[in-house]
C-alpha cells in the first residue's frame, strides 16, 4: 500500500480525541482549495480508532517537517544579500519602526489584521509584516526579538519584505542591552527616545524614566543598561 503525508486541520472537539502514537481512520474530510496537501474537517467528519499503522521513518520525518518546517537562523545581512535562497527563515534584531495594527483588504475583499515593522541587526534593516495572530505580539521601539518561520515575499503595496506565516513564533530577548548613548529626546507623548551610536532608537516609557528630561540634563549618560519585559523597556539605568 502506498502512503503519503497530508496535514489535517481538525475542530477542537475532534482534535481532543487524537492521542500520540495511536492510529486512526478519519472520514469525510475535504481538500483545502489553497493547499492541496491539507485536509479540512467538516460537520460530518468522524474519527475511528484502528489497528496500528506502520509508517516508514522517512514519512515520519516528512510529517514533522509538514507540521513544523525547518526555519534556519539567518542574519539580516544574508537576507538582504540573498533573499531568494530561503523558504522559511528565523531572524533577530531590534524593532526600529512599528506601525499601528490595521485592517488590510486584499483584492478578494475581506479584512485581515496586519502590522508593519522594521528589524535592524548591525547596520542592516529589513521590513517585516505581521499577519493575523502575530499582530497580537506586544512590541515597542528598541525591543530585541527573534521571529521564526518568516517567508520572503514581494508585495505590491510594500515591496520585498519578510512576512509571518501560521508557523511564526515571536520570542522576546530577556537579556539586558548596554546602549552607548549618542543622543536623547523627549517624544510628543512624554516618552524618552534613546539614540545609540549604531543609530538604533530605544523608546523608554516616561513612567520608568528616572532621570531628568533630556532638555534638563546637565550630564548625559555615556552608556545605559536597558532591561526588557513583555515587549517593552521596563528599566533603564547607568551601566556601571
Amino acid at each position: 500500500m502506498f502512503y503519503s503525508v497530508k496535514k489535517i486541520v481538525l475542530f477542537d472537539d475532534l482534535a481532543s480525541k487524537i492521542k500520540l502514537g495511536k492510529s486512526y481512520v478519519v472520514k469525510n474530510l475535504v481538500t483545502s482549495t489553497s493547499s492541496p496537501n491539507t485536509l479540512l474537517c467538516r460537520k460530518n467528519t468522524v474519527i475511528f480508532c484502528c489497528p496500528p499503522v506502520n509508517v516508514d521513518g522517512h514519512l515520519e520525518e516528512e510529517g514533522r517537517k509538514t507540521l513544523q518546517p525547518p526555519s534556519p537562523d539567518v542574519t539580516t545581512s544574508d537576507l538582504v544579500a540573498h533573499p531568494e535562497q530561503f523558504e522559511y527563515v528565523t531572524t533577530s534584531g531590534h524593532v526600529t519602526a512599528l506601525d499601528p495594527v490595521r485592517e488590510y483588504k486584499g483584492q478578494q475583499g475581506g479584512g485581515v489584521p496586519m502590522r508593519r515593522l522594521k528589524l535592524r541587526e548591525g547596520t542592516q534593516e529589513v521590513t517585516v509584516l505581521f499577519w493575523r495572530e502575530a499582530v497580537m505580539t506586544p512590541l515597542s521601539i528598541g525591543v530585541p526579538i527573534t521571529v521564526s518561520h518568516l517567508r520572503g515575499k514581494y508585495s505590491p503595496d510594500f515591496g520585498y519584505c519578510l512576512q509571518s506565516t501560521h508557523f511564526t513564533e515571536v520570542k522576546h530577548s530577556m537579556e539586558p542591552v548596554a546602549v552607548e548613548v549618542e543622543g536623547l529626546r523627549t517624544k510628543a507623548n512624554g516618552d524618552i527616545a534613546i539614540l545609540s551610536l549604531q543609530h538604533t532608537e530605544f523608546v523608554v516609557p516616561r513612567a520608568v524614566w528616572t532621570k531628568d528630561l533630556p532638555e534638563e540634563l546637565e550630564e548625559f549618560p555615556k552608556t545605559l543598561l536597558i532591561f526588557f519585559g513583555n515587549g517593552k523597556i521596563i528599566l533603564p539605568k547607568d551601566d556601571q
